[in-house]
């Protein structure tokens, strides 16, 4: 029993910790503190994603996947609301060929019954076929079958303005 005790308190110090780090990050407005202290300015954003006008849209999540079909209807539910979010986005022109596109946006749901929920996002040059970046959110409230649906489009939307804010974030 004080060993669950135990798990359960450095469970809920490390959950408070990456709370307060991501706080930190957020009011420094780009800049992080390092492990020593001092500030490091943000990386520079892969030239291929400031240059990119055309993307295509590749379906990773697989119906295979526990939880994929339990819960999101199917991999093409997923995959169907992510392009009709960046075609709304109207940041990029979604084309039907990764030979036409600049890049790769390939969509994934990663979940089951004990890994809570996340969408994932790979970010792929079409070139080079090196992976650029990769963006995570968790879907949240996975409890019923309505409520997931409709927190995945929510995800699906953060996961588009978290790409849509490598453009505004990045100085020129």
């Amino acid at each position: 029993m004080l060993a669950a005790t135990v798990k359960c308190a450095t469970r809920s110090a490390l959950r408070a910790m990456f709370l307060c780090g991501v706080l930190a990050m957020t009011l420094s407005g780009g800049q992080k503190a390092s492990v020593t202290g001092s500030v490091v300015t943000r990386g520079p954003i892969p030239a291929p994603i400031l240059s990119a006008k055309t993307v295509f849209i590749a379906n990773a999540a697989d119906d295979s996947t526990p939880g994929v079909v339990k819960y999101t209807g199917g991999s093409d539910v997923i995959y169907d609301a992510f392009y009709s979010a960046v075609r709304a986005s109207n940041r990029f022109q979604v084309v039907d060929s990764p030979a036409a596109a600049d890049l790769v946006l390939e969509i994934n749901f990663k979940g089951s019954a004990v890994i809570p929920a996340e969408l994932e996002l790979h970010v792929i040059d079409v070139k080079t076929h090196v992976l650029l970046w990769t963006i995570r959110e968790q879907v949240p409230g996975v409890f019923l079958t309505k409520t997931i649906r409709k927190n995945i489009k929510l995800t699906i939307d953060r996961i588009v303005g978290d790409l849509s804010g490598l453009y505004d974030s990045n100085p020129r």
